[in-house]
């Protein structure tokens, strides 16, 4: 259920943005193809508009969708489900515990393997989407020098791109 907006003032929200509510739910069992990803091209660029509060619960609503499409072969939607996810993932609001426990499992079993990294056309989206996912991730934990978890190495993986 979304939050409630009685008695809420909004002034970074544009008119008419909370009527968004169900077009999560219903695009995720109607649209295909195409469609979808017009869906979620739009919504990427809605989401970092609202507020905090609002931007988290629909991140939440949309990253359904967005995993579930991690596994799809398209390459053209696995590129706007990356660019998705980082404008969605980029927005105050989005909690790093969410992002640690629900994202990122499932983002680097489907994106992080030999073809989608040696993929010319794929691999910049995907550098700059797991940069975003690491800031956000690692700015709420600082690293131990012990032994790489998820936090560590996507800390790891920043410093590498940055250095190059």
């Amino acid at each position: 259920m979304p939050p409630s907006h009685d008695n809420v003032q909004l002034p970074s929200a544009p008119p008419n943005i909370l009527h968004l509510a169900a077009l999560p739910h219903q695009a995720s069992g109607l649209c295909r193809g195409k469609v979808l990803a017009a869906f979620l091209k739009s919504i990427g660029f809605i989401i970092p508009l609202m507020d905090a509060m609002y931007a988290n619960y629909y991140t939440r609503e949309v990253m359904v969708i967005l995993v579930r499409e991690f596994q799809t072969p398209d390459e053209e939607m696995k590129k706007i489900v990356l660019k998705v996810v980082k404008q969605c993932v980029g927005t105050d609001g989005v909690e790093p515990d969410y992002i640690r426990h629900e994202i990122l499992p499932e983002f680097f079993r489907n994106f992080w393997v030999r073809r989608m990294a040696l993929d010319r056309r794929n691999y910049r989206q995907l550098v700059e989407t797991t940069v975003e996912l690491a800031n956000k991730v690692s700015s709420s934990t600082q690293c131990s020098a012990g032994l790489l978890h998820v936090p560590c190495s996507l800390c790891l993986l920043l410093a590498v791109v940055r250095a190059e």
